[in-house]
């Protein structure tokens, strides 16, 4: 599902399933909850639990999706999320199912570095080729020999010559240790097109309505007195999570009336 996993450093001995994380405040072992919230009527549509890490994410958020699709034969017209979902291989998927992101891309950009960030090599989708500072071509591993590209972790390289480069006056600034490498992802074009939302007017609303979905953990967490599970496994605690977030809908809908159905949602998140 494009997520890298890799050997824990610490795993409980009473429950494997869980992450030893930070996320929210001190380090220990624990579960995420994740959920899927009709942002007209605030009523949750699925919940799941997952171990405590950003990378988990992405998969409880497929399942959740698939889940309603098989079970009420409705999808998203419009997602709604933070970074933690803004991986390229999740919003190119999300494109495939027709469903329209309004999520930050996981994105380094801005960030301050030592050497010429990528921003400043243009690319050029035409020749799939990237243009340096100095006006020399970068070119996808293997394309000028015919030979396929070898493509790791969903990434495209792209170098540039060794005469091009070995000579070039700014080379000090951008590759001193050798041949200069830029990385594409696979699913940059699902990415830009997530990129160009960020920031309009529909994005912006999404955004506010997304609020709802803090407020249902923090509703679940202090108001519900869930700060920890009581059953072991990823099973258990989706088992839990699942109760309290029934027992959410349940107060909801008091709040929102007999016989009133709710508006169509616009915007899952």
């Amino acid at each position: 599902m494009g997520v890298t996993r890799w050997t824990p450093k610490a795993v409980s001995t009473t429950d494997p399933a869980t992450a030893f994380s930070g996320k929210y405040g001190r380090y220990v072992f624990s579960y995420g909850i994740n959920v899927m919230v009709d942002s007209a009527s605030g009523i949750i549509l699925d919940a799941r639990a997952s171990a405590a890490r950003t990378a988990e994410e992405p998969i409880a958020a497929y399942r959740m999706i698939d889940r309603i699709r098989e079970r009420h034969g409705v999808r998203p017209r419009i997602l709604a999320a933070d970074t933690g979902y803004g991986s390229g291989h999740f919003l190119a998927w999300l494109e495939q199912q027709g469903i329209e992101t309004h999520v930050p891309v996981i994105d380094h950009r801005g960030r301050k570095k030592r050497y010429l960030p990528k921003e400043a090599f243009a690319y050029d989708e035409a020749s799939d080729t990237y243009t340096c500072p100095q006006g020399k071509t970068l070119r996808r591993s293997g394309a000028k020999r015919g030979q396929p590209t070898r493509i790791e972790a969903e990434q495209i390289p792209y170098y540039p010559s060794r005469s091009d480069c070995g000579p070039c006056p700014v080379r000090a600034d951008c590759a001193p240790s050798g041949l200069r490498k830029i990385s594409r992802s696979v699913h940059e074009p699902a990415r830009d097109r997530a990129r160009a939302r960020e920031g309009t007017d529909a994005f912006v609303v999404s955004t506010r309505l997304r609020r709802r979905v803090e407020r249902v953990f923090a509703c679940i967490k202090h108001h519900d007195d869930l700060h920890r599970v009581r059953l072991r496994g990823l099973r258990g605690a989706d088992e839990q999570f699942l109760l309290a977030t029934t027992a959410r809908n349940l107060k909801r809908m008091v709040r929102l009336g007999a016989g009133q159905p709710p508006a169509k949602a616009p915007v899952a998140a």
